[in-house]
């Protein structure tokens, strides 16, 4: 009866603290500021936050007030109704029928889903301009506030334009044409602009470009503003002159124009257009002018002063005064630099011709060429040699950026690696079998990029390992393993030399047992007795030398597989289980891996299932049950021990996410679940303290554990020779006696360093590239860090 008591005390107890600890806090009283602009007349939109934290909220009123008033000047109030049926109120007084809030069709105005709620304001008054305050009441969050600071924007008056005789030239639309005006003469304008609020700002622009000008405020809010143009000059003709007002930033800005009609003696002949840089490929139209002339003149085009160019239209303006010449005129890069004319002559008048001129600067993307330094062999390149390439550029314009590529991928400075990029010259100082490839250069100018053609470096090393290659082979005795060598060489073909090396004895493979092709060696390998478990070693040779470091191979006794390690549950809903396990060592064969699934409460087979990888994704599975899911791995030399793992379907009703209704949390109840909590604290420790101290006696040292098992099958091994897995049994001596696959493991554990500690030149290698003292017991590789790329960051 009292553990049941307990039992029902301990869950009333959690689920109070539950209630009470996981519903959402509460927040003061909050209010948002915001900002609202409109012009007088126009339709303006304020803004108020009707968003709560809570899921299940809702707006219940809403009311507006202004300025400091304590009374609402509107309201919205949806107490005791739905939000669809609440009840619009405005004050008569100050907005008439102009105010309206908007609710947004299809909000729930619960939560988070309606944003953007205001209160519209049509047509905008003057005396509308104010600092309003909406208050919204919610059925559960607290009161929130929204500041609106509400702007009035009345615009200015048209501008009037006058000149310097005080006479109005502005048109009745704001647009009019003035003078003629002499070439050379002054030209004085005024704009005069009344009212606006904010104060307008008051600018002239000539075809579009602010000039500047003498502003004066004059009474009753009239700003004058004069622009002087001591001399005018040909390029004035037909100038727009606007006086352009504005009160704020988002306007439309309300302007008169004038434009400026001229008079001018005919003295020259222009090209009006291409006098900038033209882009080869390009068709142009260039436009040339000649002024003056009565009769209309004629016009030629001429290009070095000596070829006529034909493809050209002239018109003649209707007095007869200006003559316009369009040619068609299409960029080459060969005519950089030569001079186009325009050649414009009365024939009635003998001498009269004029002429203006243009030098022509095509401007053309790059012409790149890539070469190898000139004192270089490009076929007896080797590794630590210093290699150099050279970029030659023709551009226009100058380049901007000269890029360097390998292999597709851009090649950085990096001097501490020997990369050294100065002006249009590649250097490559010491280079490494990495540095191989295709070389390109680009440079980069105004008109695009230009690139070279690919230039090939061969660099000749010697033999390597292959990485990521199988290192671990487990076989029977008198089992034949095949084990392959794959070797990375400069050049080919390469030639192979095997050995075996164990506790006791080097010894070479004989080539009838080794099938060597290319870079690609195999050799056939059977051990015979417990001493032939060890290490096999792979040489290769090309031309350039000996490999430093040879590909070392385990030959261990092949057995059952370990069990899969650290099983847990990574998805879990009402109908799916998705279970994670680490791959542990395989035996030295390859490995798939098993599930079974039981039924925790009957006992019976739910599912049986295999895969390469250990993970399992279970579907269609009935929500509430519990299940036993018993994982392991096999080979073809048997299978291993089993890794149990408990799990349960969830309920429907656990797939709930929100927060469980509350009530109310007394201080007898927390201190009730404080004891609950520490008396079980108390009890797993006493659990864990006996634990360890049953805790057997671990195994023998030589014995490899799952982490050193896991290491091996998943990184290449350097030199060295993998000890067989120990069996259990009464003794060390005894494994040994009755188990002739089994390699003795008495020995010391060496450590050897990594294949590029070697190649340098560090401790474990001889001068002739043999491997000295091989040792006969497994070490965990150390694996160097690998790089992504030649020329990454360093």
């Amino acid at each position: 009866m009292y553990p049941r008591l307990v039992s029902d005390v301990l869950r009333a107890s959690i689920l109070v603290y539950l209630l009470f600890f996981c519903q959402p806090a509460w927040t003061a009283d909050d209010t948002v500021y915001a900002s609202a602009m409109a012009m007088v007349q126009e339709r303006a939109r304020l803004p108020c936050d009707v968003t709560s934290t809570l899921a299940n909220d809702r707006v219940v009123l809403i009311l507006w007030y202004r300025g400091s008033a304590g009374t609402p000047i509107y309201s919205f109030d949806a107490r005791g109704s739905t939000i669809e049926n609440g009840k619009h109120w405005a004050d008569e007084r100050l907005l008439a029928r102009r105010a309206y809030f908007q609710l947004l069709p299809g909000s729930s105005w619960g939560g988070s889903s309606a944003p953007g709620a205001h209160l519209e304001l049509f047509p905008v008054q003057d005396r509308d301009e104010a600092t309003y305050r909406c208050r919204v009441d919610f059925l559960l969050s607290p009161t929130k506030n929204t500041i609106v600071n509400f702007t009035v924007i009345i615009p200015p008056s048209k501008p009037e334009v006058f000149n310097e005789t005080g006479q109005v030239v502005t048109g009745e639309n704001g647009a009019s044409i003035i003078g003629p005006y002499n070439e050379g003469s002054p030209l004085v304008l005024t704009c005069k602009v009344t009212g606006g609020r904010p104060t307008p700002t008051v600018q002239w622009l000539v075809n579009d470009e602010v000039r500047p000008s003498e502003e004066v405020l004059e009474p009753g809010g009239v700003i004058k503003v004069t622009l002087v143009v001591h001399e005018l000059t040909r390029n004035d003709l037909h100038a727009v002159f606007e006086c352009r007002a504005t009160n704020f930033n988002d306007s439309t800005p309300i302007s008169s124009t004038v434009t400026l009609d001229m008079n001018f003696q005919p003295v020259n002949v222009s090209i009006l257009s291409g006098s900038g840089s033209l882009s080869a490929g390009t068709e142009y139209e260039l436009v040339c002018q000649a002024w003056g002339s009565r009769p209309a003149a004629i016009i030629s085009w001429w290009k070095g002063g000596t070829t006529a160019l034909k493809d050209a239209a002239m018109t003649t303006s209707p007095d007869s005064n200006v003559t316009t010449s369009i040619l068609k005129y299409r960029a080459e890069m060969a005519d950089s630099g030569k001079y186009l004319t325009c050649r414009a002559q009365n024939q009635l008048i003998p001498q009269s011709a004029r002429e203006d001129g243009l030098k022509l600067n095509i401007y053309y993307k790059p012409v790149v060429t890539l070469q190898m330094g000139s004192n270089l062999d490009p076929e007896n390149i080797k590794e630590a040699d210093d290699v150099y390439f050279e970029c030659h550029i023709n551009a226009n314009p100058d380049v901007q950026r000269v890029l360097w590529y390998h292999n597709g991928a851009p090649v950085e400075h990096r001097v501490t690696r020997g990369i050294i990029l100065q002006n249009q010259t590649l250097v490559l100082q010491k280079i490494t079998r990495e540095a191989a490839g295709l070389y390109t250069c680009a440079a980069v100018n105004l008109e695009g990029e230009g690139e070279s053609q690919p230039v090939n470096l061969r660099v000749m090393y010697k033999p390597y390992c292959r990485r990521h290659s199988k290192t671990i082979y487990g076989t029977a005795l008198h089992e034949p393993a095949s084990v392959t060598c794959e070797v990375e060489a400069s050049p080919g073909p390469v030639t192979f030399r095997w050995t075996f090396n164990n506790t006791s004895e080097h010894l070479p493979i004989p080539a009838s047992a080794v099938t060597s092709q290319d870079f690609l060696s195999v050799a056939s390998y059977a051990p015979k007795s417990h001493l032939d478990y060890g290490t096999l070693l792979c040489w290769a040779f090309n031309e350039i030398g000996e490999q430093s470091v040879p590909c070392a191979f385990a030959i261990i006794a092949a057995g059952p597989p370990d069990p899969p390690k650290n099983c847990s549950i990574a998805n879990q809903t009402t109908d799916t289980i998705e279970v994670e396990c680490v791959a542990a060592f395989d035996g030295g064969l390859p490995q798939t891996f098993y599930m079974e699934v039981y039924d925790s409460t009957t006992g019976a087979l739910h599912r049986n299932m295999s895969s390469v990888e250990p993970l399992f994704h279970l579907t269609a599975l009935r929500p509430g049950l519990a299940f036993l899911m018993v994982t392991y791995a096999a080979n073809s030399k048997g299978r291993s021990d089993a890794a149990k793992l408990e799990t349960f379907t969830l309920k429907v009703a656990e797939k709930r996410t929100g927060p469980p209704a509350l009530f109310e949390f007394t201080p007898v109840l927390g201190i009730l679940i404080g004891v609950v909590l520490a008396i079980i604290l108390t009890a797993l420790v006493v659990m864990v303290v006996m634990k360890m101290r049953h805790t057997p006696p671990s195994r023998d040292i030589g014995a490899p554990n799952d982490d050193m098992k896991g290491d091996l099958e998943n990184k290449p091994l350097n030199v060295g020779v993998l000890a067989a897995r120990v069996k259990e049994g009464p003794s060390v001596c005894e494994v040994e006696d009755n188990d002739p696959d089994i390699i003795p493991h008495k020995t010391d554990v060496l450590s050897y360093q990594d294949y590029e500690s070697i190649d340098r030149g560090g401790p474990g290698h001889g001068s002739s590239g043999v491997v000295d003292n091989v040792p006969s017991v497994r070490t965990l590789p150390r694996t160097a860090p690998q790089q992504s790329s030649y020329y990454s960051a360093a």
